[in-house]
């Protein structure tokens, strides 16, 4: 048997037995990353949180659902909980911040904006349209 024919051989195999699980990987992995940057305590209650949508244009092209950026994002905001949203473009991604109340949307940028690699941080005004 030529030598590749024997390479192709031994991958069809793996793909074979990996196949099932390949798919079921594939099929579970489809909900968006979440990063909650400390558990919530019994005491904290969904009126103490606010959620704000926020679109970041990095400066460089970035995995953004990668879990050090999001770790970063959460530092940099004070945010409990980031999550990716989806990408607007490939440097330019949406994410969802939630945040004690009494940390406002303007103290989140401000946070965001000193980030390294950021370029520019705002408020997604699709969102704020659609709010009551």
């Amino acid at each position: 048997m030529h030598p590749i024919s024997a390479q192709f051989a031994r991958l069809h195999t793996t793909l074979l037995a990996l196949g099932p699980a390949l798919l079921i990987t594939g099929c579970t992995s489809s909900a968006p990353p979440v990063l909650s940057a400390r558990p919530a305590s019994t005491a904290e209650t969904t009126s103490e949180q606010v959620s704000h949508r926020i679109i970041i244009q990095f400066s460089s092209v970035v995995t953004a659902q990668n879990t050090n950026i999001l770790r970063t994002l959460a530092a940099q905001s004070k945010a409990n909980e980031v999550l990716y949203l989806r990408s607007l473009s490939t440097d330019t991604h949406l994410y969802q911040f939630t945040a004690p109340s009494t940390l406002s949307g303007n103290e989140v940028l401000q946070g965001l904006r000193a980030a390294p690699g950021i370029r520019m941080v705002e408020l997604d005004q699709k969102a704020s349209e659609q709010s009551p």
